[in-house]
């Protein structure tokens, strides 16, 4: 780390394996860097993905784990399970540090502002956990955060938070925009207002839900026979079998509504 910052630690992945030779600048994952002042104990927390990094931050009074993520773009159905796998990895590290308040950033490749598989996925996500988007804060000052040759722009980065930084720390949000960046995304800069006595942590009731990358061959093959079960039980009207008045729906955004309506 010394040859970026003698001032900084980090931890990163790459979304590529050492398999592959590649030629310029590579594309896909993520980091997380901190000052070594820090009065803080921080640990490297294990992920077991290759779009997934995060540290533990720990001090008498306060405990936060910082998560970073670099989500697949919604391109098809792989696209759509990898993202909900991913998903899955990042629930298991929020059950295994229930006793953390949560900072989650990166890019997530979803706009809340579009009606797509991905964006139902993180949204639900989202409720679940009660985890709250930053840019849905009052002082997060957002126009962009990506920009294809300054011709299509989109917000796909984000910084997601749990319910007690989203209440009481969250001091602003903006985007950094600088002509010497040659990135096609821009720095999305938070700013906390942190104290100890407005982030103490009360006492968290576990929900038990599904782990999908803890899931074994037998584990999907009895979901998939639960779900075969339940659906052959709904009972469908003469009425609507006979309708020939039907609306064309996107067949990713069915496969998810199904999926989750079972779990």
């Amino acid at each position: 780390m010394s040859a970026v910052s003698p001032e900084h630690c980090a931890v990163g992945i790459s979304d590529f394996d050492n398999s592959e030779v590649l030629r310029g600048r590579p594309y896909g994952g993520c980091a997380i860097f901190w000052r070594s002042s820090l009065s803080f104990k921080i640990s490297t927390v294990v992920t077991n993905s290759r779009r997934v990094c995060a540290v533990l931050l720990e001090s008498e009074s306060v405990k936060l784990l910082c998560i970073c993520v670099y989500m697949p773009y919604e391109a098809d159905m792989s696209s759509v399970n990898e993202f909900q796998f991913q998903l899955s990895l990042i629930d298991s590290l929020l059950d295994k540090h229930s006793d953390c308040h949560i900072l989650l950033g990166g890019d997530f490749n979803v706009d809340f502002r579009r009606n797509s598989s991905n964006t139902v996925l993180l949204n639900d996500y989202c409720t679940e956990n009660s985890l709250f988007p930053v840019i849905r804060h009052n002082c997060s000052y957002v126009d962009y955060t990506h920009q294809h040759s300054m011709k299509y722009f989109s917000c796909i980065d984000h910084f997601v938070v749990s319910e007690n930084l989203y209440q009481n720390a969250i001091k602003e949000q903006f985007v950094l925009h600088d002509v010497d960046n040659t990135s096609d995304h821009e720095p999305l800069c938070r700013t906390f207002k942190l104290s100890v006595l407005q982030l103490k942590m009360s006492s968290l009731e576990y929900k038990p839900r599904p782990s999908w990358s803890r899931a074994n061959a037998q584990c999907i093959t009895d979901y998939k026979e639960t779900l075969r079960v339940k659906l052959n039980n709904i009972a469908v009207s003469k009425d609507v079998l006979l309708c020939s008045n039907v609306m064309c729906c996107n067949n990713n955004h069915m496969t998810v509504s199904i999926d989750m309506l079972i779990r």
